[in-house]
């Protein structure tokens, strides 16, 4: 324990893992969200999978760090590493080779090796809060227009330092080419990656109320109107041009069903959401009619 400088302790740990492994079900999250912040960790949960980064305690069972913080008196998550991500890592003796199809709820065999997520899938409001937030991401960040802009953008910063590297293990062409493209039998492109992670994701958590909206559909950034934080799970803001003041708004969950409205009297306001469960809403504002926003309460 870094921490304790003048005591070895480790009883706050033992206790900790304890809970995890021997609190009963009907108890479960009330007990350990005590110790653990829950909340942080199915974010960092549903992003490691996103990614297919196995080479982390979801896979591998390492790189990682607990942190117990002393001011909220509970232990926090801490991931480290992470060059791992994009399908890199194979966990040895679990017949994964592509990543890009790994089962959201996928854990390493044999039962009993990862504790925590097999603990956080037994409960059936963590399953699906952790599902809300991968289907978040999934819907927010990553898809092909948004991550091949952000891998382009990465690229066109480190391509001079990678052409200038005399101690490189592969060409410039090889990494070129690995943006999109696999390299050999381990390293996916980037690119590739993305595009079969999301069509396979798309389709794994439809049964769970995580749909796509395709383009057409949604207009993403209409001028007049702009909403962050989007994911959110509280409030969002709401601003829109002048001429759109006093405009009113509607909120429709996936079945179509109106479930908030109101006027949006200023260029700038402030809109409460924790009414609404966690879950894929859309949108609209009475004068951008064709205008919808996929709207991601966590």
């Amino acid at each position: 324990m870094k921490t304790n400088e003048t005591v070895n302790d480790w009883s706050d740990l033992v206790n900790f893992i304890n809970k995890i492994n021997n609190t009963t079900s009907s108890v479960w999250i009330d007990s350990v969200s005590v110790y653990f912040n829950l909340n942080m960790y199915l974010k960092h949960y549903a992003a490691t999978m996103l990614f297919g980064y196995l080479d982390s305690y979801t896979g591998s069972g390492h790189n990682y760090y607990l942190y117990h913080n002393t001011s909220s008196n509970q232990f926090e998550f801490i991931e480290w590493d992470v060059n791992g991500s994009f399908g890199r890592h194979h966990p040895s003796g679990q017949g994964l080779t592509n990543e890009a199809l790994l089962d959201p709820f996928w854990v390493p065999t044999p039962t009993g090796s990862r504790p925590l997520h097999e603990k956080i899938l037994a409960q059936s409001t963590l399953k699906q809060e952790y599902v809300m937030n991968l289907c978040g991401y999934l819907n927010s960040y990553f898809d092909t227009t948004s991550m091949y802009a952000r891998i382009d953008s990465m690229a066109n910063i480190i391509r001079p330092y990678v052409y200038a590297d005399p101690r490189k293990q592969f060409t410039n062409a090889d990494f070129e080419n690995n943006l999109a493209n696999d390299y050999g039998m381990n390293t996916p492109g980037l690119k590739k990656f993305v595009r079969e992670r999301n069509a396979y994701l798309d389709s794994a958590l439809s049964s769970y109320g995580c749909a796509s909206v395709s383009v057409s559909f949604i207009e993403k950034k209409p001028a007049q109107i702009l909403i962050y934080p989007n994911p959110t799970e509280s409030v969002i803001n709401i601003k829109i041009s002048e001429e759109m003041k006093g405009s009113f708004f509607f909120i429709f969950d996936l079945s179509g069903r109106k479930v908030m409205s109101g006027k949006v009297g200023n260029e700038l306001s402030i809109l409460n959401l924790e009414e609404l469960s966690p879950g894929i809403y859309f949108f609209q504002m009475e004068k951008r009619a064709g205008s919808i926003f996929k709207l991601i309460k966590q």
